[in-house]
């Protein structure tokens, strides 16, 4: 659905029903769009180092645990994010 609409930021989880985040991401990745796109991981899975090391391959904006971020720190991530898409 992201590659077929290509948002301007992607909010992901790690733990999805039907595909994980991890593979979400990896997909991404491989398309030119989804290569540039800023994606933001949010969940509440602790950072493993495999996680860490999965996720930082594919070059996220941020990784943030919702537990301990707040809904305007959240907006804030986002904002910043849409305004420097460069740091994706």
């Amino acid at each position: 659905m992201a590659l077929e609409n290509q948002p301007s930021l992607i909010l992901l989880d790690i733990k999805m029903p039907k595909m994980d985040g991890l593979t979400v991401i990896q997909e991404l990745r491989k398309d030119d769009w989804g290569k540039k796109v800023p994606v933001i991981i949010l969940t509440n899975l602790n950072p493993s180092d495999e996680i860490t090391n999965n996720i930082s391959k594919n070059s996220p904006a941020y990784f943030l645990l919702k537990a301990s971020i707040s809904l305007d720190d959240l907006i804030e991530k986002i904002e910043e994010t849409l305004d420097n898409p460069a740091q994706t």
